[in-house]
């Protein structure tokens, strides 16, 4: 897969996103390097699923913007996992672990690839 090609795909696909504005607020270098970044983690999560379908780069673009808001947090070993705004500011944690560094939407287009390689099987047995 070209980087040019997920580069484009991302452009498109945040063109009609509720992170649009962030993501276009990016610089390209930043950009490059989350979606660089985002490929390998979601690669590594796809197992045998075809990385080049459409759940697969939705799944990058997903982990790309999710990378740019919590690098600073997944070096520290934690992600935001929820924010109090109203009386008192908190935030909760979570340790970074087997999937904690994988965006919640990330991770169900993962599921979905998966899912979509599963039906394209086909087994055919001796019976």
């Amino acid at each position: 897969m070209a980087d040019s090609v997920l580069a484009t795909f991302a452009t498109e696909y945040f063109s009609e996103h509720l992170d649009k504005t962030y993501w276009t607020g990016l610089s390209s270098d930043v950009k490059a390097a989350c979606l660089a970044m985002a490929k390998n983690d979601v690669i590594a999560q796809l197992d045998s699923a075809d990385p080049e379908c459409d759940a697969a780069y939705k799944a990058m673009c997903e982990q790309a913007v999710f990378l740019s808001r919590n690098h600073a947090d997944q070096t520290e070993g934690k992600v935001t996992t929820g924010e109090n705004i109203s009386g008192d500011l908190s935030n909760s944690y979570a340790l970074i672990g087997s999937n904690a560094g994988i965006a919640p939407r990330a991770e169900q287009f993962i599921k979905l690839a998966k899912q979509t390689q599963t039906r394209r099987t086909v087994v055919i047995g001796r019976g």
